[in-house]
């Protein structure tokens, strides 16, 4: 008799709402715009959705030299530099900004902090595209962070007189206040600005819920999604065993082996036919499986 699985599938599994923006936008150009269309850099960070944007004539690039007038060029859910923008203007193309609406506010906020003369500091992976976007509007005065102890590290003087503090829309809460547990004692005044998107934080929530009551959690995404691997972090620290994979034919059997409860759950760029593969593929491993959603 085959073993029984229960499939269990975490809330909010799916694209999120400004992931959903910049698809419509992308995909409303594609259709109605009959010249060459380009997203700078990938539109979200998932490699097969960026391939099928490609296949409808939406092409990722990541230099403005080849650009000319006439050519569509949409900026990604994860926002820009003002450079960029100003020089793609100057080359006469047709702008379509899709930045996700919650990381547009965070380029207000540093705009605001640069203008009242505070020291800036980011919470953010250095090398993601969105937190050079925002250390772009700080005119050179902020700084990344990526912990409390790196506080010290980049704040040389040991008293500050105003701090301002932005972050990441995909990072953990734990580690804003962390950050600014750090800053307190530094900063004469201190103002933080919270930017962490509210689906991302349910999100998390709701993998972190789920992962604590099975034996083995899927995480789906894009590698070089930032959201989907902060879920991963936060689903091993209550799951051993606990996998990212893109696609459904990543799965191991072994990964399987002695578990009774199986959670998913997908990053917030992850089209919900990817998690649906996934569970497919679940149901063709040869165990019987009762699949139930969480509410």
């Amino acid at each position: 008799m085959a073993r029984k699985l229960t499939i269990k599938l975490a809330c909010g599994s799916g694209f999120c709402f400004g992931v959903k923006k910049a698809l419509r936008m992308a995909e409303d150009a594609a259709e109605n715009h009959r010249g060459r269309i380009y997203t700078y850099g990938a539109i979200i960070h998932n490699p097969q959705v960026v391939a099928q944007l490609e296949e409808k004539g939406v092409a990722e690039i990541y230099s403005l030299r080849g650009l000319r007038r006439g050519d569509v060029l949409i900026i990604s859910a994860h926002g820009s530099s003002p450079e960029i923008l100003r020089k793609a203007k100057t080359k006469g193309v047709s702008i379509i900004d899709a930045t996700c609406p919650f990381v547009a506010r965070g380029h207000d906020f540093i705009s605001l902090l640069y203008k009242k003369g505070y020291e800036i500091i980011i919470i953010g992976d250095r090398d993601h595209r969105e937190v050079a976007g925002l250390l772009a509007c700080s005119a050179g005065r902020g700084k990344v962070v990526t912990s409390g102890k790196e506080v010290k590290k980049r704040l040389k003087k040991s008293r500050v007189r105003k701090i301002g503090v932005v972050c990441q829309t995909t990072q953990r809460t734990e580690l804003l206040l962390e950050v600014v547990a750090a800053l307190l004692p530094k900063a004469q005044e201190l103002r933080v600005f919270n930017t962490i998107c509210d689906a991302t934080r349910r999100r998390q929530d709701s993998a972190r819920e789920l992962a604590v009551c099975v034996d083995v959690m899927l995480i789906v995404g894009g590698r070089n999604s930032a959201n989907t691997q902060r879920l991963l972090e936060i689903c091993k620290e209550e799951c051993r065993g606990s996998y990212l994979i893109e696609v459904a034919g990543e799965i191991k059997a072994s990964w399987l082996r002695t578990a009774t409860k199986i959670g998913i759950t997908g990053g917030a760029s992850t089209p919900r036919d990817l998690i649906d593969d996934v569970i497919k593929k679940l149901r063709n491993m040869g165990c019987d499986l009762k699949f139930r959603s969480e509410k």
